[in-house]
């Protein structure tokens, strides 16, 4: 998998002895070191990473790539990645992007519970 937890974060193993990470080469080891919630956030973050890696070379060619990235990503029916990725263009400063997004997923994500 992508995600592999750091040495540290990894634990005891069944017999009390301190466990280590898994090697790259381990295959199921590995696997399990991951959970659903690791997975989901690694491939958020590496959505989110090349949008802001394209927002920050600039361009028109690079802002109608983000722009095809941003309304792929609006498409989604994934309720969890639908807010993270509204938060990651709140917070990074991208009011602009987000506001293009027409989508009752957002309206409502506004209007909740934080009041966005």
């Amino acid at each position: 998998g992508l995600y592999r937890r750091p040495a540290a974060a990894a634990g005891r193993d069944g017999a009390g002895r301190e466990a280590s990470a898994p090697s790259p080469s381990s295959g199921d080891a590995a696997m399990a070191a991951e959970t659903p919630s690791d997975a989901l956030r690694c491939a958020h973050g590496t959505i989110f990473y090349y949008i802001s890696r394209l927002l920050a070379e600039g361009g028109p060619e690079k802002q109608r790539q983000v722009e095809e990235m941003v309304a792929t990503c609006a498409a989604s029916k994934d309720t969890q990645f639908l807010h993270s990725l509204f938060e990651f263009l709140l917070k990074g400063g991208h009011d602009d992007l987000l506001l293009r997004i027409d989508s009752r997923d957002l309206e409502s994500w506004l209007r909740g519970p934080g009041g966005h």
